[in-house]
Formats: C-alpha cells, structure tokens, sequence
C-alpha cells in the first residue's frame, strides 16, 4: 500500500511543495529488509525518531519473549531430570539438627 503526502521544505528548495511516496510496510517486512537490503537504510534514517523506539521496543519484546520461553524449557528440563534422579537413587531423605541426610 503506497500513501502519497505534500511535504513543505522552506529553505532547502526555496519553498518548493514536493510529492513523495511512502511505503507502508509491516514490522517483519522491516525487519527482512533490514537484514537484506542496505540500501533500504536510507529510507529508515528518514522515519521519525518515535518509528525507530517503537521497532527497537517491539523488536526487544519479540527477542525477550523468545530467549524466556527457551530459558522456561530448558530450566524445566533440569527440573524434571533432578526430580527423576532422586526418585529412583534417595530412597529417603530426613532433616536433623538442620542437615539434611539423604539414604539410599
């Protein structure tokens, strides 16, 4: 979806009203051509300053959620192999004059 806008530039053109076009893409389709086109960059250093916070934060979030769900599953890996190990090796496990003992 292309969106047409005026955009006044007083002193650089003498006040000449220039056309230009500008692509309405979505957030992955940025973060592909971020990755494989160079040129585009030109293109992101022109957006306001608050699109560039708002892709850094999104891009955080994205990044955050996906490092915390890896973390979530190995941890509960490590958990489930501790609890296994000590049903089938510690038949018993007592606490006195606070140490713990374990038999098996």
């Amino acid at each position: 979806m292309l969106v047409t806008f005026e955009l006044y530039i007083p002193y650089i053109l003498g006040g000449i009203k220039i056309k230009m076009e500008e692509k309405k893409s979505n957030f992955f389709k940025k973060i592909w051509t971020s990755i494989t086109d160079f040129e585009e960059y030109e293109e992101f250093a022109a957006e306001k300053v608050s699109k560039a916070i708002k892709y850094i934060i999104l891009l955080t979030l994205i990044f955050s959620i996906v490092i915390g769900v890896a973390f979530t599953y190995k941890f509960n890996l490590a958990i489930n192999g501790v609890k296994n190990y000590v049903n089938e090796n510690i038949e018993e496990i007592k606490m006195i004059d606070r140490k713990i003992r374990c038999y098996s």
